[in-house]
């Protein structure tokens, strides 16, 4: 599945930024959705959240609880 979040993203997020910047609905849309495949994914999930063609350089574990 890929989620292209460029929309969810504010006019101050920059591309080499460590956390992304983005507007209040963006981060509600985007909450909503990865609960919804939390929700309905029995088990772990693993998810990257890069920009296209980028390969991550950190990882981090987080929970939906």
């Amino acid at each position: 599945m890929e989620i292209h979040a460029c929309k969810f993203l504010s006019d101050a997020a920059g591309l080499d930024a460590p956390t992304w910047d983005m507007t209040d609905s963006g981060r509600a849309q985007l909450i909503e959705a990865l609960t919804t495949v939390f929700r309905e994914v029995p088990g772990d999930l693993s998810f990257s959240a890069l920009w296209s063609g980028d390969c991550p350089t950190a990882n981090c574990t987080v929970t939906t609880r």
